[in-house]
């Protein structure tokens, strides 16, 4: 026990004032096992922009269970246009379809609940219409209307011409980077008819044109009567006399 302690004073007389000391602690536990968070899901539609008619291909990745998928119109609130259905490869979700309809598409998916990116895809057909949907359905009123044209080339303008009851009228109208255009125009006086012509680059839309209706009385026909038939109008009332016992 002497000897140990000798030696203790030894080694502490050792080192000097001023001598710098390192001591390495060890390990007082296993160390903490790092978090890693799993990649989120990703969806891709390819390709895009897609002729009207060619088969589509949607990928998802990242996603335990079977995607929801679905075709959605671009027009707020509209329902869905097309459900589609996934199957597995490998590590990922799989899709195709075919997008029949001439308008652009919003492709929306869900991985166990959660919404993913919704991607819009452009559907290349040429239209020419008086809604954003791509119909030519459209009853004209006292609000300002408008005509819908796209997939105009790159780096063109839409040329349209406008003729109504006061004449003809020509614009000149930019793009959305989709190649679309919209062009608004004054409402339609009651029975007038308007109608469009447009084209941009080598694109020519077929003519599209409305009609608004007259407006109509909401006051019923006066009853017919025949010239030989004179009970049909009851003939007026004859005052009577007021009397005390008279009670009506």
């Amino acid at each position: 026990m002497r000897n140990d302690t000798a030696r203790a004073r030894l080694a502490g007389a050792a080192i000097g004032v001023g001598t710098l000391v390192s001591v390495t602690l060890g390990s007082f536990g296993p160390a903490a096992d790092a978090v890693t968070e799993p990649p989120p899901p990703t969806i891709t539609v390819t390709p895009n922009p897609v002729a009207q008619g060619s088969e589509v291909l949607i990928t998802v990745g990242n996603c335990a269970t079977e995607p929801r998928l679905h075709g959605r119109g671009i027009n707020t609130g509209m329902p869905a246009l097309y459900e589609i259905e996934a199957t597995p490869n490998g590590d990922l979700w799989t899709a195709t379809f075919t997008p029949d309809r001439t308008h652009d598409l919003w492709i929306v998916a869900e991985c166990e609940g959660a919404p993913l990116a919704t991607i819009l895809l452009d559907v290349d057909a040429p239209t020419l219409s008086f809604t954003r949907s791509g119909g030519l359905f459209w009853r004209p009123n006292d609000e300002p209307g408008r005509v819908y044209g796209t997939d105009c080339p790159p780096g063109t303008v839409a040329t349209v011409v406008i003729d109504r009851l006061n004449g003809e009228s020509a614009f000149d109208v930019g793009l959305d980077e989709l190649g679309d255009w919209q062009l608004e125009f004054a409402p339609l006086a009651p029975g007038e008819t308007i109608h469009v012509n447009a084209s941009c680059g080598d694109v020519t839309y077929e003519p599209i044109s409305a009609t608004r209706e007259t407006t109509t009385s909401t006051t019923p026909p006066s009853p017919t009567t025949s010239p030989n038939d004179d009970s049909s109008t009851a003939p007026p009332a004859t005052p009577r006399p007021s009397s005390p016992n008279y009670t009506g």
